[in-house]
């Protein structure tokens, strides 16, 4: 490899806006396995510990949502599957679990980090899934796409608000966890910022007083959200900004992520 096409590479692993997008993915899962293992790799040199640091600060940034749900034990259903899908009968499933038990929990580092990605990517997503989807006012009539998530946090960066859209009714849902109170004469507005042109366009007010929203999508707003940067939050006068862009009081802020395969040339 020429100096000037390593340095080329070196020059893209290190730009932020590559950095971030391997970063959130590696920790979403949704990377597939090639990927994943260039990153495992790079992340453990020098010229690449921001990406390091970046993956650290997407697990500290969503492992805190497993807090803000219940419980939830599993379907008996649930356990047949998986003791089918692993081909255990009752008698093996037994002497397994007897294995387990005399195995410290502090051999998970002998799994590869691909594995550990993929164990956390499957605790966010049943966390995501369970506050999205356990509210009867925001279940879908039918089956539908997640097609991107955002996390908004406020300055400290606690999670205020999750925001999913679905790609087959186009509906947008969002899940409110907190956010500060405001005067009677005051509004929250959701806005979006574009990946293309990084204008900053409203996706209209937040109702007041609300834990779950969702409605319907156009066809302009589902296109300003598959070019989404980032998702925010700021408080307007009642009814809206008049100016069409958001005051300055933003209270929340949060990297859209397009949950859905796709190959990231690396």
């Amino acid at each position: 490899m020429s100096r000037k096409l390593e340095n080329t590479v070196i020059q893209r692993y290190v730009a932020p806006e590559v950095v971030d997008h391997l970063a959130s993915n590696y920790v979403t899962g949704l990377l597939n396995a090639r990927v994943t293992r260039r990153v495992n790799k790079l992340r453990k040199q020098y010229d690449y510990l921001a990406l390091d640091t970046r993956i650290t600060y997407w697990e500290q940034k969503l492992a805190p949502l497993n807090e803000q749900v219940p419980a939830l034990a599993p379907k008996p259903e649930t356990w047949k599957n998986i003791q089918q899908s692993l081909h255990l009968t009752d008698s093996k499933l037994a002497t397994k679990q007897a294995e387990q038990q005399g195995q410290s929990w502090f051999k998970w580092p002998s799994l590869s980090m691909w594995q550990l990605s993929s164990v956390f990517s499957l605790v966010v997503c049943v966390v995501l899934g369970f506050q999205l989807i356990n509210q009867p006012a925001i279940t879908p009539t039918v089956p539908d796409v997640l097609s991107y998530i955002a996390v908004l946090e406020s300055e400290n960066e606690t999670p205020q608000v999750v925001a999913s859209t679905y790609g087959e009714s186009k509906t947008l849902v969002l899940d409110i966890l907190t956010l500060p109170d405001i005067d009677t004469e005051q509004s929250y507005e959701l806005w979006v910022t574009s990946k293309t042109d990084n204008q900053t366009r409203s996706l209209g007010e937040i109702p007041k007083g609300t834990t779950n929203f969702d409605r319907q999508l156009s066809e302009a707003e589902w296109r300003l959200i598959a070019d989404s940067s980032f998702l925010l939050i700021s408080i307007e006068d009642e009814g809206g900004s008049a100016l069409g862009e958001p005051s300055e009081d933003v209270i929340s802020r949060g990297l859209c992520i397009r949950l859905a395969e796709r190959e990231v040339q690396i």
